[in-house]
């Protein structure tokens, strides 16, 4: 997203999916398939290794069998109650979402950092303290993503949710994130009636003791628009000032390695979700180790995803064989 808004790409327009719930549906839901083709030749071949189960945080082959069976069922009972017409819209996002929510991009991913379980960082990345509350709003389309960068806030950070939007149960709790008067909420949004971080302390102290929660919507910018469209009309917004580290700083984003914008602030002014969440925070509380932290553990997040990628890693934070020392027992972190 924009250095000034904070959401990981959302100045990324992207048409990859159908308008159609039904065709949304069935094109989120068939990566099982493509990862079935990706793990049959060595499923078949009998050529699977300990390393190569645990990457998948799988303990046996008829373990794999078993959870695809799953996952193959709770799809097709998905697809059944989005493509069915007496099924209200709002039931089929749902469906949609608690299918995604479950099974995320990969099967077998961590429920947290979204990588691989024999590549997961929950216990490698520094945890900050924040006088803020942090919410990072996912869309259903970017949750599970290995190199999406709002759950690594969600890790990191400790006063943190990450939710989706769409999911009833999250989406619930939004609603209750707007009405509590105990804190000032707002979305980390570019324009010009967003109001700066030091205007948004002000508020915050005339209206609730200082005590600040902060939205970072997680979306391509269609996307965020439309999730934008759901807050309450008097929802306040707060944007990144031309003087923040992150845009005087740097001239490249640290996520641009794995993503396709190769998002630099001269010519695109793009960056990931937890770059702006970092900068906001400097600039909200003025701690410079906690925003190193969080960008040292975007560094890091970058190097696992070229590892999960079978790349070298750029940052040099992580090697392979770092994850290679761990045990197979050791994948259980992830359950």
């Amino acid at each position: 997203m924009s250095l000034v808004s904070g959401s990981t790409a959302t100045l990324q327009k992207s048409n990859r999916f159908s308008t159609s719930p039904s065709t949304r549906t069935e094109t989120v839901c068939s990566s099982s398939r493509h990862q079935k083709i990706r793990m049959q030749a060595p499923l078949e071949q009998g050529s699977m290794t300990a390393h190569h189960l645990a990457s998948q945080g799988i303990e046996s082959v008829d373990d794999w069998n078993a959870r695809l069976a799953q996952r193959t069922a709770e799809k097709e009972e998905t697809n059944r109650i989005v493509l069915s017409p007496d099924t209200p819209g709002e039931d089929k996002m749902h469906a949609q979402c608690k299918y995604i929510f479950k099974y995320r991009k990969t099967m077998f991913s961590c429920p947290h950092c979204w990588l691989l379980p024999g590549l997961c960082l929950c216990s490698r990345l520094a945890k900050v303290t924040t006088q803020c509350k942090m919410v990072v709003h996912v869309h259903f389309l970017e949750w599970g993503k290995a190199s999406n960068t709002g759950s690594v806030i969600g890790v990191a950070v400790n006063d943190c949710e990450v939710l989706m939007k769409g999911l009833k149960e999250h989406d619930v709790r939004m609603k209750e994130l707007f009405q509590d008067k105990s804190v000032t909420t707002a979305v980390l949004w570019p324009g010009d009636n967003s109001i700066t971080p030091s205007e948004l302390k002000k508020i915050a102290e005339e209206r609730s003791e200082g005590r600040i929660a902060v939205i970072a919507v997680d979306a391509t910018w269609g996307n965020a628009l439309r999730m934008k469209t759901s807050y309450p009309p008097d929802t306040l917004y707060v944007k990144l000032t031309p003087e923040s580290a992150i845009i005087s700083e740097q001239q490249r984003s640290l996520l641009a390695p794995v993503r396709k914008y190769r998002g630099d602030y001269e010519n695109n002014a793009r960056v990931s979700t937890l770059e702006a969440v970092a900068s906001l925070l400097y600039e909200l509380e003025g701690s410079n180790e906690t925003r190193q932290a969080l960008l040292g553990n975007l560094k890091m997040k970058v190097d696992t995803c070229l590892i999960q990628k079978n790349r070298n890693t750029v940052y040099g934070t992580l090697t392979a064989e770092d994850f290679l020392q761990k045990k197979v027992e050791a994948v259980v972190m992830c359950s």
